[in-house]
């Protein structure tokens, strides 16, 4: 199964998200890719993704890993 990681929003607005199952190394940014990862379009992913830093920054200790599974089962 593809993991989806690490995923990286600079302040330059430069953004990198790689599929760590299939490229390790990080050399191929999927970020702007049109292809499939996790099962379903990278743009989904990156915008789940998204969402999902604005759940957790918000929330402290447990509160944070029970609310970005339940973030993750409800978009994906």
């Amino acid at each position: 199964m593809a993991s989806a990681g690490p995923r990286s929003e600079w302040c330059t607005n430069e953004r990198e998200l790689y599929d760590m199952h299939t490229d390790p190394y990080q050399m191929v940014n999927l970020y702007q890719s049109t292809g499939f990862l996790l099962g379903n379009p990278v743009e989904k992913v990156t915008s789940c993704l998204k969402g999902l830093m604005m759940v957790l920054k918000r929330c402290q200790g447990q509160q944070c890993v029970s609310h970005g599974i339940h973030y993750i089962q409800r978009v994906m």
